[in-house]
C-alpha cells in the first residue's frame, strides 16, 4: 500500500543523489511509510521525518492508518 508512494522518494534520489533527510507530510501515513521504506533501501544514511502543518489542512489527519503505522516506526 504505502510502498507505492515510495516512488516519490526514489525520484528524489535519482534527481538529487544522496540525501541526509526527507521531510514528508504524515497525513494517513501512506506517503510517509512509502518514502521511509524507499529511503531506507536507497540510502541507509537518509533519515525520514514525518511533519504536519500547524493549522488544519488536507495533510493533517487525526491518526495514521493501522497498516502503515508499523512501517512509519521502523
Amino acid at each position: 500500500m504505502g510502498e507505492l508512494h515510495g516512488t516519490v522518494a526514489l525520484e528524489m534520489f535519482e534527481e538529487i543523489g544522496e540525501l541526509d533527510m526527507l521531510l514528508v507530510p504524515c497525513g494517513g501515513g501512506g506517503l510517509l511509510s512509502g518514502c521511509a521504506v524507499a529511503a531506507k533501501g536507497a540510502s541507509g544514511n537518509c533519515r525520514t521525518n514525518g511533519i504536519e502543518p500547524e493549522l488544519a489542512d488536507g495533510t493533517r489527519t487525526p491518526s495514521l492508518g493501522k497498516i502503515v503505522f508499523p512501517l512509519v516506526l521502523e
